[in-house]
């Protein structure tokens, strides 16, 4: 990723998870995805595919 701003937009409020602290005092962060939206997601995604043998 290049740049934040091309994830997230400023002031937009996310849930991440701390993956490492270097020596210096740096965060690595992660988003964290609700077990909840990352089904929505999951299910918007295979409704927008064709249906197996459906003529398209």
């Amino acid at each position: 990723m290049d740049n934040v701003d091309d994830v997230v937009s400023v002031g937009q409020k996310i849930q991440v998870e701390i993956t490492k602290i270097d020596d210096r005092g740096k965060l690595s962060l992660s988003p964290v995805v609700a077990e909840e939206e990352a089904s929505a997601d999951t299910e918007r995604a295979h409704a927008t595919e064709p249906a197996e043998g459906a003529d398209v």
